[in-house]
């Protein structure tokens, strides 16, 4: 390599930045490219045609998660987390949505979870790779959330990686991998938050809050998958003034990563008496499947889906870590299971090429799966792969599917099309490659 070419090297490594477990492009850079050429087809998966310049286009890298404006029939606002901070679409169901940065006092960290207050919808929270962050007009400026717990005059930042956060029950909640499950009410000052999992029953040393939810209902409930150790247990607690854990776990499988999953009302919360399910990722696939019709109370094993593959049955891949790993239950009925893991591996016998997002959608009818092979195969630019998230937006009288991964956002009406969501602003999909070709002096990238 000429003495050229290695500063050029060089200048090109000084400006990346870690994102999350990654390498791509910083926000804000003094000396990159400015012109970018697609060098092979991306049109049919609905990528950008190439990069842009990231010192005018700000660099978005995977979406992890999307929050929906309550009312978003009338005000179709949403948001979305990405690996590099936190976007903004005034008008999410334009052809080509335009979407704004969104994270003024975040900055380019890693956006695990989003939430907006479905009583006042200027308020959202994020949960981040180093904490929880609040908004209180409409994503225009963040500040870290404070806490003071009881016991302590202290206030101090929720700080470690936030997994989790929703409004439910007149309460916010976050789950942390430094505070376990926390409780805020709505009500109560902005600082006066509580811990909720100190008492969960049979934690040991290693154990994590993978995922939480709030079942409405005579009695409401909250229902948490925890790793503990080898394993993924599903826990209840039944919500009053305090929060009383059940005295067992409801069932533990051999696992590495739980994911929840009821009907909800897109934009708001969860249906009472809706059907719960539970998935558990082993190293690489998806270890098991199974439903409750009682808020948790016992749980009925499914068939976990499959597709056929060189001849071959394979099962849905996962990864044992926050993605790609992705459930959703149809809004209109708490029957029909969504399922989002690893992109396709190969052409299989639905139709999906490889490469592709691989979404299987089940009906379950009495305990059972009907077909464990059906996926939303459907028209259009199909999703990049690697689902991060799956959820669904309000159309008039229907929903229609949204599916977000490492190439952008997508959204599946109820016809069957899919169609991308990136519009212009998002920036780039994830880059999952760069090299430095030394002969000709160009940087190619891969997403």
């Amino acid at each position: 390599m000429s003495r050229k070419s290695r500063r050029q090297a060089a200048a090109i490594r000084n400006h990346f930045d870690t994102l999350e477990e990654r390498i791509a492009p910083a926000v804000t850079v003094g000396v990159l490219p400015a012109n970018w050429s697609a060098a092979s087809d991306t049109a049919s998966y609905g990528l950008a045609a190439g990069l842009a310049d990231p010192r005018v286009n700000p660099v978005s890298g995977a979406v992890n998660v999307v929050a929906i404006h309550p009312n978003f029939n009338a005000t179709p606002i949403a948001y979305v987390g990405t690996a590099g901070g936190v976007f903004k679409t005034n008008d999410f169901r334009a052809t080509q949505p335009v979407w704004h940065p969104a994270s003024n006092g975040i900055g380019s960290t890693a956006v695990l979870a989003l939430a907006v207050d479905p009583t006042n919808p200027n308020v959202v929270y994020a949960g981040t790779a180093s904490g929880l962050y609040s908004s209180a007009n409409a994503g225009g400026s963040w500040s870290p959330v404070l806490a003071t717990f009881p016991g302590s005059a202290a206030t101090t930042p929720i700080l470690g990686r936030t997994s989790t956060v929703f409004v439910a029950g007149g309460s916010v909640y976050a789950a942390t991998d430094t505070l376990g499950l926390i409780r805020r009410d709505t009500a109560a000052a902005s600082d006066v938050w509580s811990s909720v999992s100190q008492n969960l029953p049979g934690l040991q040393s290693d154990w994590r809050i993978d995922d939480v939810l709030y079942l409405p209902g005579t009695t409401p409930r909250l229902v948490a998958a925890v790793k503990v150790n080898g394993s993924v247990a599903l826990f209840r607690a039944t919500v009053s003034t305090s929060i009383v854990w059940d005295a067992t776990a409801i069932s533990t499988v051999p696992g590495s990563r739980g994911r929840l999953a009821t009907r909800t009302v897109p934009g708001g919360g969860a249906v009472a008496g809706a059907p719960l399910y539970f998935a558990v990722a082993g190293s690489d696939t998806l270890q098991s499947l199974a439903v409750s019709y009682d808020q948790g109370g016992s749980v009925t094993s499914l068939t976990t889906p499959f597709s056929v593959e060189n001849s071959a049955n394979a099962p849905l891949g996962v990864n044992n870590g926050d993605f790609p790993f992705a459930l959703a239950v149809d809004p209109a009925d708490g029957n029909v299971l969504y399922l989002g893991g690893r992109a396709q591996a190969a052409n299989n016998a639905a139709g999906l090429p490889a490469g592709v997002g691989r979404i299987f959608r089940l009906t379950v009818n009495a305990g059972a799966v009907v077909d464990p092979q059906q996926q939303a195969v459907g028209s259009g630019s199909a999703p990049a792969g690697d689902t991060h998230y799956l959820g669904f937006i309000p159309n008039g009288g229907s929903n229609d599917l949204i599916e977000a991964d490492r190439g952008g956002v997508y959204s599946r009406a109820s016809s069957g099309a899919w169609s991308a969501k990136v519009g212009t602003g998002l920036g780039v999909p994830a880059l999952t490659g760069v090299a430095y070709d030394t002969a000709t002096g160009s940087i190619f990238a891969s997403t």
